[in-house]
């Protein structure tokens, strides 16, 4: 997060700003001393599964239907070596992925064209974007992201997130990570796709869309409250102690994934976090860009 110069300048992404948000010290275990569980979650593997065979899908725009339907599988079955996911998993995502292409045949979703570093026009397809948030005297704040899809449709220009679940949820306008992007590309409307993995459901409830607009006014207010979260974050990392938020311990599903590091004493974190975790890669908001813009 801080990199050393005269004045503190911090990068940050989405993740970043929900953990700090949600508790300093799972700030501090995720993306400062970058500790992994050393049991990747299935839901992840599936997930990023279906997003590697989605974005094969629109890049392939120009391509007929079938054909783009075909491209996308044989990446995915590719894709899917490289994961620990069991075959009937790696196949189910990909028949859910074959239900989804033809539920949305007609459409009309295109990826957007931009031109690149070089001018080459490019589709804006796991677009990333690093813009600076905010700089003063004593800190510069650089914001950074990857949006799944930028998207022309028959509604105007849109921004696409897709999610997949095998619980039926509702996603919050009131998410970091949808209004990072609005921010950042000033384009306010944000779309969220949503892929069920669910066998029991029509595929009218295992596919839906939501649409998320933005006020202007709205997104600048985030903007400004987040700024002021980033500080302390900032402040409390370069004092050496990052106090825990025992109140977030249980907001999710399943629970923080570093919570039987606070539930031990603290002579005894050691060994577990040893034991239990992994020291990772540092953590990369874009992943595996195709494309940066930089602003």
């Amino acid at each position: 997060m801080p990199e050393h110069s005269d004045k503190l300048v911090v990068s940050i992404d989405s993740q970043w700003l929900e953990t700090l948000q949600e508790c300093h010290r799972k700030m501090d275990y995720k993306f400062v001393k970058n500790l992994r569980p050393i049991k990747t979650s299935e839901a992840l593997e599936k997930g990023s599964l279906l997003h590697e065979i989605l974005d094969i899908f629109y890049q392939s725009y120009g391509e007929a239907y079938d054909e783009r339907v075909k491209l996308a599988i044989a990446h995915g079955q590719r894709y899917a070596i490289k994961l620990s996911l069991p075959m009937e998993d790696c196949s189910a995502v990909i028949f859910q992925f074959r239900e989804y292409a033809d539920h949305y045949k007609m459409d009309g979703w295109r990826p957007l064209l931009a031109p690149d570093s070089t001018g080459k026009m490019i589709p804006l397809i796991e677009h990333t974007f690093s813009i600076v948030l905010h700089e003063d005297e004593e800190i510069k704040i650089i914001y950074s992201g990857k949006i799944d899809l930028v998207a022309e449709t028959p509604v105007g220009i849109i921004l696409v997130d897709h999610k997949s679940e095998s619980r039926k949820s509702d996603p919050s306008t009131l998410t970091n990570q949808f209004i990072g992007y609005v921010n950042a590309l000033k384009i306010y409307n944000m779309w969220i796709n949503k892929v069920g993995f669910q066998k029991t459901l029509s595929r009218a409830e295992r596919f839906r869309r939501y649409i998320k607009s933005y006020n202007p006014d709205w997104v600048e207010e985030w903007k400004v409250g987040i700024i002021q979260d980033i500080k302390r974050a900032a402040l409390a990392l370069q004092s050496g102690v990052c106090y825990p938020n025992f109140t977030a311990c249980d907001r999710s599903f399943w629970g923080c994934e570093y919570k039987s590091l606070c539930e031990t004493t603290k002579d005894n974190r050691e060994f577990k976090a040893k034991t239990f975790f992994m020291v990772g890669e540092p953590w990369d908001p874009y992943g595996k860009p195709k494309n940066k813009e930089t602003t």
